[in-house]
């Protein structure tokens, strides 16, 4: 009896781990994982003395069944970073119940902004436009004044301040006033509080970025939203303590992406000059060096004008800039369809693999090298070689496309977020695109694979 156990239980590993028959719970906190080398005799078979209920990730092992030993496991060459296997893992309670536009980490927490009020199921309400995720319990929480009264559409942490984006003017509750497109949260004392001059007018905030001490500000707006400082056209700076804009921003429909690359900001949209006309060809896209608050335009006079450049993502010297374009300005430079590569550096533009993709791009995420697209482009590459939808992978190291779990998601992502090995995003999807899995409701997380494993307590 004693033996049987003993093989048994082996078979019963051997085979879920050789059929990938255990698999994660996702919508249960995800065991901790342990090395596969901890668990093994010197010759790849499992060591049954180890008392261990926890995770194993095979990323890299092989497994083999012998009829006498069970399972075998060997270690094979370590993948390329976008040949490793990942999984779709949904957030609990289903998700959100409306649009996922931007997402920070702080610790590991993660705030949630969008155009939603509550869980998917309706367990957890008075989540207006803003929520708080706990990773380690995987609950959900309302901030405190029930959120705000209108969409969020991006953040940016400074310490422990999350600074919020978006065309709100108070908190859900009306308690507090005056936050006009942007907002201060103090994630410590659970506080709202307004920037100066009630915050900005004429239009929403659409991207924020932080720089030392100073926080940069892109959108659709034009001034304080009190009228006291003028010519704040779709660019500002703020302090800390006051507001300016060099040169009366960017003339133009609007600024949607911000990134640094160094000292300098790189500022893509939808916009052609200075609002003062002294700095021109800034189409679409234009630098700001923040040591001496001075802009100037990319060689070829930016992209030519579709829709604008809609995300910006710095690796290294890279500047990845996607939206809806097919080539510089100028026409020099082709084949940019919907991304583009500029290396800051040599200032040269370039295309990538299979000339882009074939729809809008609109959110960038970096994980290592590899760089993540998200956006509305169904068919894939633009040559078609390719079959993407949505959701993309660039290895920028070895300069391949590939797609993701499930043939990627069912509709456009609008913001990704790294945590660990981890990556959130969110959007307007509801499931992978293949219907395999499901309740990925504006919001999910892609992350290794794991598997769960019993050993017996001791050595029968």
């Amino acid at each position: 009896m004693k033996r049987s156990f003993r093989v048994s239980s082996v078979l019963v590993l051997a085979l879920a781990l050789t059929l990938g028959l255990v698999g994660a719970a996702p919508a249960l906190a995800q065991p901790q994982t342990v090395p596969v080398a901890a668990l093994l005799n010197p010759d790849g078979t499992l060591n049954m003395t180890v008392a261990v209920n926890s995770a194993l990730d095979l990323r890299g092992w092989g497994v083999t069944l012998d009829s006498q030993r069970g399972p075998v496991l060997s270690p094979q060459q370590q993948p390329s970073a976008a040949a490793l296997s990942s999984a779709w893992y949904p957030l609990s309670n289903k998700g959100l119940n409306g649009t996922v536009n931007a997402i920070a980490a702080i610790g590991t927490d993660l705030y949630v902004g969008g155009d939603f009020t509550q869980t998917y199921d309706g367990a957890v309400t008075n989540l207006n436009r803003i929520a708080k995720y706990d990773t380690k319990t995987n609950t959900w929480s309302a901030l405190p004044h029930n959120g705000l009264d209108n969409a969020v559409h991006s953040f940016a942490v400074m310490g422990t301040d999350l600074y919020v984006g978006g065309g709100f003017s108070q908190t859900k509750d009306g308690a507090v006033t005056g936050l006009n497109a942007i907002a201060r949260f103090d994630t410590t004392t659970g506080a709202w509080s307004a920037l100066p001059h009630n915050g900005l007018g004429g239009g929403a905030v659409y991207a924020l970025a932080v720089i030392g001490t100073k926080l940069y500000v892109g959108g659709g707006f034009s001034r304080t939203a009190d009228n006291v400082i003028t010519s704040m056209w779709n660019f500002a700076i703020f302090d800390g303590a006051s507001w300016s804009s060099p040169n009366g921003g960017v003339y133009g429909g609007f600024v949607s992406s911000l990134v640094r690359v160094g000292t300098d900001l790189y500022v893509g949209g939808v916009f052609s000059h200075t609002w003062d006309n002294a700095v021109t060809n800034l189409n679409q896209i234009a630098k700001l060096d923040t040591t001496t608050d001075t802009w100037s335009a990319l060689p070829h006079g930016g992209m030519n004008q579709f829709g604008g450049v809609r995300q910006l993502a710095a690796i290294g010297n890279d500047l990845y800039v996607g939206g809806q374009f097919d080539a510089t300005q100028d026409g020099v430079v082709k084949d940019l369809n919907h991304i583009a590569r500029f290396d800051t550096a040599t200032a040269t533009w370039s295309a990538l693999p299979n000339k882009g993709l074939n729809g809008d791009t609109s959110a960038f995420g970096v994980l290592g090298t590899d760089l993540y697209v998200g956006g509305m482009f169904f068919g894939g590459t633009f040559d078609g070689a390719i079959r993407l939808n949505n959701l993309a992978r660039f290895d920028t190291t070895t300069g391949a496309w590939s797609g993701l779990p499930n043939d990627g998601l069912s509709w456009p992502v609008h913001v990704f977020e790294p945590m660990g090995t981890d990556l959130y995003m969110g959007g307007d999807f509801w499931a992978s695109a293949d219907g395999t899995v499901q309740d990925l409701r504006s919001i999910a997380k892609l992350g290794p694979p794991i598997y769960q494993v019993f050993l017996p307590l001791a050595k029968r």
